[in-house]
C-alpha cells in the first residue's frame, strides 16, 4: 500500500511557513504536525498565525503533515538558530 502524498505548502523545504523573512528573524518558532500546519483550515487560521495576530510577534511555523516527535528537534536545530534575531539558539525573555 502506497503512502499518500500531501502537497507541501509554499514555504522553504515544504514547511508551513510562507514568509521567507522569518527564517532570518522570528520572535517565536513552532513545530508540529497537522494541527500546527492548519490541516482543514486556511493557513491564516492555524493556531500559530492566530498567536502572531494576537501578540504582534513574528511566528516561524516549521510544521509539516505527518511529522512526529522524531522530526521536531531536527527541524528546530536546523532552522531556529538562524531565525533567532541574535543568531543564538537559546530562548530569549
Amino acid at each position: 500500500m502506497g503512502r499518500a502524498e500531501i502537497p507541501p505548502r509554499d514555504g522553504l523545504a515544504g514547511l508551513a511557513n510562507t514568509d521567507e523573512t522569518l527564517y532570518k528573524g522570528a520572535d517565536i518558532v513552532v513545530t508540529g504536525g497537522s494541527f500546527t500546519i492548519g490541516t482543514g483550515v486556511e493557513f491564516t487560521e492555524s493556531w500559530p498565525q492566530w498567536v502572531s495576530r494576537r501578540t504582534g510577534r513574528r511566528v516561524l511555523n516549521l510544521a509539516a503533515n505527518g511529522w512526529d516527535v522524531y522530526q521536531f528537534p531536527r527541524v528546530v536545530a536546523r532552522y531556529a538558530p538562524a531565525a533567532s534575531r541574535d543568531g543564538s539558539s537559546s530562548p530569549s525573555r
